[in-house]
Formats: structure tokens, sequence, C-alpha cells
């Protein structure tokens, strides 16, 4: 009787632990944040001193302002990071883009920035010649600027801008006012030598490839009328009962923070002539040093 008892004594002990085994391993699990985001430059720029880059700037944010959760940090291109959101697996996009299609299996934070959209970029000495084609907003009529014969512009061969902008394009007079180029480090090369005129680019763009070419001009990023609403960022986590607990804890942070610390790099980055752009938007009073 007595080995009897020894045995059931054994099992209520091996189960026992069993049971802690899985809970802890459960808890872990359900702590871990797997972050993903896709390498990109400027916004991620994965370094020997880490994940830099003002979109990896804004992640390093949250991730140090979530000490409640144990965060790991991959690289995923977009397109499988959305299909893991449809088979459910457990992540976090820094950085997403809200639409009904995705929001079926993601679950968004409030909104954490905005970002600049598509513009005609010029240089800042060169303002004059656009200001008969703006209005009292300062938004160009794209379509006028195709007509003007007497600026040249230019785009990237393949890339898609936009719905509105990619019509346009396709509608534009026959007239060799715009050009195409392969690559956009090209473009920001014939803006500094007086090539062209402008160029259609994200403002965010200009600063890494004029720091890449060591290019010292300051740009202008001028809104395209009816075709240049900002985009609005949120953080993006897998529609699950985890994802719901993440976003929760993001949005605390968002009420919390309410001037956005974590755009400050973004802020900082841009051309100096779109800081206000952006400041508007975020209707902050952010502090910046030139």
């Amino acid at each position: 009787m007595g080995t009897y008892w020894l045995l059931g004594a054994w099992r209520q002990v091996l189960s026992a632990m069993l049971l802690l085994l899985f809970c802890k391993q459960s808890f872990a699990q359900d702590n871990i944040v797997h972050w993903f985001h896709d390498g990109r430059p400027p916004a991620y720029i994965v370094s020997e001193n880490g994940l830099e880059g003002f979109a990896g700037y804004s992640l390093n944010w949250f991730i140090k302002h979530l000490p409640q959760y144990i965060h790991q940090v991959d690289i995923k291109p977009l397109s499988r990071a959305l299909k893991a959101f449809e088979t459910g697996e457990s992540l976090c996009l820094p950085a997403m883009i809200k639409t009904p299609e995705r929001e079926s299996h993601v679950v968004f934070s409030q909104l954490i920035a905005f970002n600049l959209p598509i513009s005609v970029v010029v240089r800042v000495d060169k303002i004059d010649l656009f200001r008969h084609l703006t209005d009292r907003d300062g938004h160009i009529d794209f379509q006028k600027l195709l007509r003007e014969t007497r600026l040249h512009g230019a785009r990237k061969i393949g890339r898609s801008y936009s719905p509105a902008i990619d019509a346009m394009l396709d509608d534009m007079p026959d007239n060799n006012s715009i050009s195409s180029s392969a690559n956009d480090t090209n473009l920001l090369h014939l803006l500094e030598v007086d090539r062209l005129d402008w160029a259609l680019f994200y403002p965010a763009e200009i600063t890494h490839q004029a720091k890449g070419k060591g290019i010292v001009s300051e740009y202008l990023s001028i809104p395209i009328r009816n075709a240049s609403q900002p985009l609005e960022i949120y953080v993006g986590c897998t529609k699950n009962e985890a994802g719901y607990q993440i976003i929760s804890a993001v949005n605390m942070l968002v009420q919390d923070y309410p001037k956005r610390p974590w755009t400050n790099e973004f802020i900082a980055y841009l051309q100096p002539s779109d800081r206000k752009w952006i400041m508007e938007l975020f209707n902050s009073d952010v502090d910046l040093v030139d």
C-alpha cells in the first residue's frame, strides 16, 4: 500500500511540475512581442550599432517604453508580413498604413505618426519658378506642371506613386518636359546640377539620398493638389488576444506622450523647409536644433 501511495504522490508532483512548466511557457509566449520591419532605408537602417533610421528610432522608443514585454526584432518583407497576419501568426509591425482589407486581420493602434506624401521636389533657390502653378495653400497644379514646357521634371521608371498621380502621368502631353530614370539617386544629381527643375519624391527620401551623395543644397517638397494627402501611420498587430493587449499598451503610451517623442528623429531628418509641413500635421511644439 505504501508503494501505491508513493507512486500516487509522485504522479501529483509530476503533474504539478508539468502544469507549472506549461504555465511558465505560456506566459513567456504571451509576453513576447515579435516585431518585424522590411529593413529598407531611410526608414530602417541596420548597422553595427543596431537598428537606426527614423522608423527604427520610433520602434526603439516603443521597445524602451514597453519593458513589460520581451521584444524580438527581425526583418521580413511587407508582403510576407501581411501573409503572416492572414494565417494568424502573432507579430507586430511598427509602422503600417490602415486599410479596410488589413483591418480584417490586424488590430491597429491609435495614430502614431504621419508620413509626408509623394511631392514635387525642387531646390529652394528655384521655388519662384513654380509660384504661378501653386494655389493659396501652396499646393501645385500637377496637370499644369506637366504642360509647362519651360520646366523639366522626371519620374522613376516603373514606380507607382498613387492612383491620382499615376493617372495624371499617363495622360500627360507628349512635350518632352518630363523624363524617366531607373535610379532615384540620378534624379537628385540632375536636380543638383540644374539639368532638372523638379522630380517626384517622398520628402524623407531627399535627405537620405543627399547625405549619400554629399549634396548640401536645400530642397523643398511642394504638395500636389488633390493628390498629396499625408499618410497616417499606425502600429499594427495580429488580431488576437495578445495583439489586442500589445496595442492597448501602445495606445496608453500615445495618450501619455501627446507630443509624440518617437517622431523626433523623423522631424529632424526632413529638409528644413519641410519641417513646417510635418509640424503642422503633428500640432506639436517639439524643439528642433538644426
